[in-house]
Order: structure tokens, then C-alpha cells, then sequence
């Protein structure tokens, strides 16, 4: 697994399912850190909202389990660019389209 995104209380990983071969976003949560910082309440409603969203353009919770010491969350999986660098690519395009 590679690492993503890591903050005080989440790890978030690019993980592959060995049997279908499809990429995943995987949020690991120290259920011990959610105790201590008193976000158990906060998870729920992140778990709910993400649930009952179904758009085409956000990104998808998949799956949600628990092992003894941490809770994932599994989101598909989007390969992203910065925004600068899509605003740089933007710009670009347009240059070149008003230059004909």
C-alpha cells in the first residue's frame, strides 16, 4: 500500500484488491485517536453523509469495517492533479485556442 495523506489522527493509503485488480483510497482512523479526541459523534455523521451521496462527480464511499484497533473507510479512487496544475493546463489550452 501506498502512502497518501497522513494527519495526527488519519492515514489515507492507495490500496489495490488482489481479486479484481481495482484501485481503492483507503482512510485508516485509530479508533483509540477518535476516543481521545471525542470524534466518534463527527465519524457517524462522515459515514452517514458520505452513504447517501450519489452524484457522478464525487468520489464514492465503497465500504466501511473495523479491525480491533482502527476503523477504514474504502473510497474509489481518483488519480488527481493539484489545482494549480489544472489552472496552469487551463490557461494553456485557452492560450492556444484564442491564438488559433
Amino acid at each position: 500500500a501506498e502512502g497518501l495523506f497522513q494527519s495526527s489522527i488519519i492515514i489515507v493509503y492507495k490500496v489495490r484488491n488482489v481479486n479484481n485488480d481495482v484501485v481503492y483510497a483507503l482512510k485508516s482512523t485509530s479508533k483509540k485517536k477518535i476516543e481521545i479526541n471525542n470524534l466518534i459523534d463527527s465519524l457517524k455523521r462522515e459515514v452517514a453523509i458520505l452513504q447517501s451521496i450519489d452524484h457522478p462527480h464525487m468520489i464514492k464511499l465503497v465500504e466501511v469495517f473495523a479491525s480491533s484497533a482502527n476503523i477504514y473507510l474504502v473510497f474509489e479512487y481518483f488519480e488527481s492533479i493539484s489545482l494549480l496544475d489544472l489552472i496552469r493546463r487551463l490557461t494553456r489550452k485557452a492560450t492556444k485556442t484564442l491564438r488559433g
